[in-house]
């Protein structure tokens, strides 16, 4: 590892540590949303019952989305790992993230 001082290395761990608290905070809420909307779904329907399908399907769409930015933000500590070595390598690492996803992106659409 190198270093060029206590403010550099300070940084890129403080950089490292928020991306997985992050992380772990949107997958802790979505396991949270998606408990909540499977406890929707469970409950007895009454007449006048103000869950609609909507709503659950709103909920899950939520979760979906704070499910999808932990794991991205997951996926991002892999680069900032890297700039510890050095910036070339988080440079490359992250172009190479960039492009693995965009890809993983576009062939689920297809």
């Amino acid at each position: 590892m190198r270093s060029n001082g206590r403010c550099s290395v300070f940084m890129e761990i403080a950089a490292l540590l928020l991306t997985f608290f992050f992380s772990f905070w949107h997958f802790s809420m979505s396991v949270r949303v998606f408990n909540h909307s499977g406890y929707l779904l469970a409950r007895p329907g009454q007449a006048e019952d103000a869950v609609t399908v909507s709503r659950i399907a709103r909920l899950l769409n939520t979760a979906g989305a704070l499910y999808s930015t932990g794991i991205r933000l997951f996926f991002f500590a892999v680069p900032l790992a890297l700039w510890w070595f050095g910036g070339a390598y988080c440079l490359l690492a992250t172009a190479l993230l960039m492009f693995v996803t965009w890809l993983f992106d576009w062939r689920a659409l297809a």
